[in-house]
Protein backbone atom coordinates (compact mmCIF):
# COMPACT_ATOMS: atom_id res chain seq x y z
CA UNK A 1 0.00 0.00 0.00
CA UNK A 2 1.40 3.35 -0.85
CA UNK A 3 -0.40 6.55 0.10
CA UNK A 4 -0.28 10.35 -1.54
CA UNK A 5 -0.74 13.42 1.00
CA UNK A 6 -1.57 16.73 -1.09
CA UNK A 7 -0.55 20.07 0.39
CA UNK A 8 -2.73 22.98 -0.45
CA UNK A 9 -0.41 25.47 -2.55
CA UNK A 10 -0.95 28.21 0.02
CA UNK A 11 1.09 26.25 2.36
CA UNK A 12 3.97 25.31 0.19
CA UNK A 13 4.13 28.66 -0.63
CA UNK A 14 4.69 29.52 3.21
CA UNK A 15 7.59 26.99 3.47
CA UNK A 16 10.89 27.82 4.59
CA UNK A 17 12.88 25.83 2.16
CA UNK A 18 13.89 26.13 -1.23
CA UNK A 19 11.66 23.82 -3.72
CA UNK A 20 14.08 21.97 -4.68
CA UNK A 21 14.26 20.74 -1.28
CA UNK A 22 10.23 20.97 -0.56
CA UNK A 23 9.48 17.07 -0.64
CA UNK A 24 12.74 15.49 0.98
CA UNK A 25 12.54 17.81 3.82
CA UNK A 26 8.96 17.45 4.09
CA UNK A 27 10.00 13.23 4.06
CA UNK A 28 12.90 14.17 6.73
CA UNK A 29 10.53 16.18 9.08
CA UNK A 30 7.67 13.38 8.50
CA UNK A 31 9.78 10.54 9.44
CA UNK A 32 11.11 12.23 12.65
CA UNK A 33 8.28 12.78 13.81
CA UNK A 34 6.71 9.64 13.36
CA UNK A 35 9.27 7.73 14.47
CA UNK A 36 9.59 10.09 17.53
CA UNK A 37 6.36 9.19 18.71
CA UNK A 38 6.89 5.45 18.31
CA UNK A 39 4.75 5.05 15.58
CA UNK A 40 7.58 3.24 12.94
CA UNK A 41 10.60 2.06 13.85
CA UNK A 42 14.18 3.47 12.90
CA UNK A 43 14.28 1.49 9.70
CA UNK A 44 10.79 2.21 8.28
CA UNK A 45 11.65 6.49 8.91
CA UNK A 46 15.28 5.97 7.85
CA UNK A 47 13.37 4.63 4.28
CA UNK A 48 10.35 7.43 4.67
CA UNK A 49 13.62 9.78 4.89
CA UNK A 50 15.54 8.06 2.55
CA UNK A 51 18.45 8.13 4.61
CA UNK A 52 20.94 5.78 5.47
CA UNK A 53 21.35 4.32 8.91
CA UNK A 54 24.25 6.90 10.20
CA UNK A 55 22.16 9.94 8.23
CA UNK A 56 19.55 9.52 10.09
CA UNK A 57 20.58 8.71 13.45
CA UNK A 58 22.18 11.91 13.27
CA UNK A 59 19.25 13.75 12.62
CA UNK A 60 17.19 12.40 15.25
CA UNK A 61 19.83 13.59 17.51
CA UNK A 62 19.82 17.24 15.56
CA UNK A 63 16.20 16.85 16.56
CA UNK A 64 17.26 16.05 20.77
CA UNK A 65 14.90 13.42 20.61
CA UNK A 66 14.46 10.80 22.81
CA UNK A 67 16.39 8.00 20.66
CA UNK A 68 15.58 4.35 20.86
CA UNK A 69 19.00 4.02 19.47
CA UNK A 70 22.59 3.70 21.30
CA UNK A 71 25.49 5.12 19.29
CA UNK A 72 28.70 3.03 19.68
CA UNK A 73 31.94 4.27 19.24
CA UNK A 74 34.06 0.87 17.95
CA UNK A 75 37.28 1.01 16.07
CA UNK A 76 36.80 5.00 15.24
CA UNK A 77 33.40 3.71 13.53
CA UNK A 78 30.20 5.24 14.62
CA UNK A 79 27.39 2.21 15.12
CA UNK A 80 23.79 2.52 15.60
CA UNK A 81 22.19 -0.26 17.54
CA UNK A 82 17.99 0.21 18.09
CA UNK A 83 15.62 -1.36 19.43
CA UNK A 84 12.07 -1.42 18.45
Amino acid sequence: MSLQLTIPDSVVNHLRVPNQQVEPELRKQLAVALYSKAMISFDAARELADLDCWAFGELVNEKELASRCSRFDSSGEILYRCSE
